[in-house]
C-alpha cells in the first residue's frame, strides 16, 4: 500500500475526519434529552467511546478503499470520459458512507441504530435517571425543618399558590399522612427551583421543564381543593369519603414520582460522577449509599511503561551492530510499543470502571462483549497513534526502507490481544473473598505464552511484506516472540492483580466502630456494614 494516507495529510483527510466525529457526536446526542439521563462523566465517556469507534471504522474503511480502489465502482461506476475517484478522495468516500449512506440504507440503518443503542446502554441512557429515581424511592427520606421552612416561605411569597397551603405543611408522616405527602412534594419542588443549575437546565430542555411545571401546578391546585374540602368536613364525614382520600394519595404519589425523576435528571445533568449525586441527595435528606468506582493505576502503568522501554533498550544494546542505527531505531520502537501496551491495559480496566455490564457477576457470567469492546477501543487508539508516528518517521532519515503503513499495522494485533487478555484475567476470582496465591503467576505465564503465539503469528504474517519491500535484514522470529512474551508476563503479573486488590479494598466492610455507608462498585455485590 502506498503511504499517501499518512504522507499527504490533505485537507480531505482532515475534513472527512471532522465530519465523521461531528456526525457521531450528533448521533449520540439524539434525542437531546439523553444528556440529562445519565451523569456527565458517563455521558461524555460513552459519547467519546462511540466517536472513537466511528473514527476507527472510518480509518479502516479509508485504508481498505486505498488498497482496493476497484471497490469504489459499487458507489461510483467509471463514466465514459474516464473520470474516476482516486485514492486521495478515499477519506471523503469513507466519511460519506458513515454519515449519509449508513443511516439511509434500510438494513444498514437497523445495524446503525442497534450500535447506537448499545453505546447508549453502556452509558445508562435512558435508564440512569430512572434508576436514581427508584433509589430515592427506596431510600429513607428525612423531612428536615429547613425544607419545611423553605416550602412555607415559598407558599407565602408565591402568586400561584393559595396562601392557605402554608397551614397544611407537616413533617409528621404518621399523624398527618396526607399533609406529609403534600409537604414532601412541595419541599422537593422548592429545592429544585433553587438548585444552582436549574436555569441552565430549563434553557437546554425547555419543553421538559414546561411540562413538569404544568404537572406541578395542577397538583398544587388539586391539593388546595382537597385541603379546603377537608377543612370544611368533620373527621367522621371525611373518613366516610374514602375515594377522595385515596385519589389524593394516588395524586401525591404520582407528583412525588415526577419530582424524583426531575430531581434525578437535574442532578445527572449538573454533576460529573455518581458520588457527587449521592452526596447532593444526602444533603437533601435521602439516605443514599455512595458509589465508588475502581481507581485508575497511573503509577503502575508508568512503571510498566518504563519496564518495556528498559527491555527494548537492553535488547538494542545487546543486538547493536557497529556503525548502525539499531539502538536508536529500537528505542524509538520500544517507546511506541510501551505506549500502545499501556493503552491496552487502560482499556482493559476503564470499561469495568465506567459500565456495570463490564464486570463479572457472582453467577459466573463473563462479560465477553466488554472484552471485545476493550480490544476494539485499543485498536482504534493505537491505530491513530501509529499513523501519527509513521508520518513523522517518513520525514526522518532511516537506513532501511520503511514498511508500508498497512503492514506495520499488523503489529497492533499485539496490543489489541493484550487488552482482551488483561480484561479477561481481571475477572478471575474477582468475586471471591481471596484469590489463590498461584493465580498471579499463572496469569503472568498464560498471558506471556499467548502473547508469544501472537508475536509469532504476526512475524509469519509480515513475511510476505518484508520480502516485497526488499528488507535487507532477515526476519528473526525469536526476538519479537521473546519480547512479546516478556511484555505479556510483565502486564499479566501487575494489572489483574492490582485490579482484584483494589476491588476487594473497596468492597471490604468498614472497621469496627465505623459508621461509613456501604460502598458499591458497578456490577459488584454489596457488602453491608
Amino acid at each position: 500500500m502506498s503511504a499517501s494516507f499518512i504522507a499527504q495529510l490533505h485537507a480531505s483527510h482532515v475534513l472527512a475526519f471532522l465530519l465523521v466525529c461531528f456526525y457521531a457526536w450528533s448521533r449520540f446526542n439524539t434525542p437531546r434529552t439523553v444528556r440529562a439521563q445519565t451523569s456527565r462523566f458517563q455521558y461524555f465517556a460513552s459519547c467519546i467511546t462511540y466517536v472513537l469507534s466511528c473514527a476507527g471504522l472510518w480509518i479502516g474503511i479509508t485504508l481498505a478503499i486505498e488498497q482496493n480502489p476497484q471497490w469504489l465502482a459499487i458507489l461510483h461506476p467509471a463514466p465514459a470520459d474516464g473520470t474516476r475517484l482516486d485514492a486521495l478522495e478515499a477519506p471523503l468516500v469513507a466519511a460519506l458512507m458513515l454519515t449519509t449512506l449508513l443511516p439511509s440504507v434500510p438494513m444498514l440503518n437497523t445495524v446503525d441504530g442497534k450500535i447506537l443503542a448499545f453505546f447508549h446502554t453502556i452509558g445508562e441512557i435512558p435508564f440512569g435517571a430512572v434508576r436514581w429515581a427508584q433509589r430515592m424511592d427506596d431510600a429513607p427520606f428525612e423531612m428536615r425543618a429547613s425544607l419545611v421552612d423553605d416550602a412555607a416561605a415559598y407558599v407565602r411569597d408565591s402568586d400561584d399558590l393559595a396562601t392557605s397551603l402554608a397551614a397544611q405543611l407537616s413533617a409528621d408522616r404518621d399523624g398527618a399522612p396526607q399533609q406529609y405527602r403534600f409537604t414532601r412534594v412541595l419541599a422537593l419542588y422548592v429545592w429544585l427551583k433553587k438548585y444552582r443549575s436549574r436555569a441552565r437546565f430549563d434553557a437546554d430542555f425547555p419543553d421538559d421543564a414546561d411540562a413538569f411545571e404544568k404537572r406541578m401546578r395542577s397538583y398544587f391546585a388539586q391539593s388546595a381543593g382537597f385541603f379546603a374540602m377537608a377543612a370544611q368536613l368533620p373527621a367522621p364525614e371525611l373518613a366516610a369519603l374514602p375515594d377522595s382520600v385515596r385519589n389524593f394519595r394516588v395524586l401525591s404519589k404520582d407528583a412525588y414520582e415526577d419530582a424524583r425523576l426531575m430531581l434525578a435528571r437535574l442532578l445527572l445533568y449538573s454533576n460529573n460522577r455518581e458520588a457527587q449525586i449521592a452526596s447532593e441527595l444526602r444533603t437533601l435528606g435521602f439516605t443514599i449509599a455512595p458509589r465508588a468506582g475502581v481507581a485508575f493505576p497511573f503509577n503502575l502503568l508508568a512503571l510498566d511503561w518504563i519496564g518495556v522501554v528498559v527491555l527494548f533498550g537492553i535488547v538494542a544494546i545487546l543486538t547493536a551492530a557497529p556503525g548502525g542505527d539499531v539502538i536508536t531505531r529500537r528505542l524509538s520502537i520500544g517507546l511506541l510499543v510501551a505506549v500502545n501496551h499501556c493503552v491496552a491495559a487502560a482499556f482493559a480496566i476503564l470499561p469495568k470502571q465506567l459500565w456495570a455490564f463490564a464486570n463479572r457477576d457472582r453467577g459466573g457470567e463473563r462479560p465477553v462483549l466488554a472484552y471485545v469492546l476493550s480490544g476494539l477501543l485499543t485498536l482504534t487508539v493505537v491505530l491513530a497513534l501509529s499513523a501519527v508516528v509513521y508520518s513523522i518517521r517518513l520525514g526522518l532519515p532511516h537506513a532501511e526502507a520503511l514498511l508500508p503503513f498497512g503492514a506495520q499495522c499488523k503489529w497492533l494485533a499485539l496490543s489489541t490481544v493484550l487488552a482482551v487478555l488483561l480484561a479477561f484475567a481481571c475477572d478471575n476470582y474477582v468475586t471471591e473473598a481471596q484469590a489463590p496465591r498461584w493465580l498471579r503467576w499463572a496469569e503472568s505465564a498464560s498471558i506471556a505464552g499467548s502473547m508469544a503465539l501472537v508475536g509469532y503469528g504476526v512475524v509469519t504474517w509480515l513475511a510476505a511484506d518484508l520480502a516485497a519491500t526488499g528488507w535487507r535484514t532477515p526476519a528473526q522470529p525469536w526476538l519479537p516472540v521473546a519480547l512479546s512474551a516478556v511484555i505479556g508476563a510483565l502486564f499479566g503479573a501487575t494489572i489483574p492483580h492490582w485490579y482484584r486488590q483494589t476491588v476487594r479494598k473497596v468492597m471490604q466492610p468498614p472497621s469496627a466502630g465505623a459508621t461509613a455507608l456501604p460502598v458499591v462498585v458497578p456490577g459488584m455485590p454489596v457488602k453491608e456494614p
